[in-house]
């Protein structure tokens, strides 16, 4: 779960750093997406979490 919420976080710091045109907009940027990233992840980690009995 944590894997997952974190690939998905520093995913998304990442791409916000190099989608920025300066050093404030890539801290803002980074912060934003990174944010974004986790918030998506968690519920996705969650989701596998309680459904992976059914995969086995």
């Amino acid at each position: 779960m944590f894997v997952i919420a974190g690939t998905l976080g520093a995913i998304g710091a990442v791409y916000g750093m190099a989608a920025s045109s300066g050093p404030w907009t890539a801290t803002l940027f980074g912060v934003a997406y990174g944010t974004a990233g986790i918030l998506i992840g968690v519920p996705l980690a969650g989701f596998f979490n309680i459904t992976r009995r059914l995969w086995s």
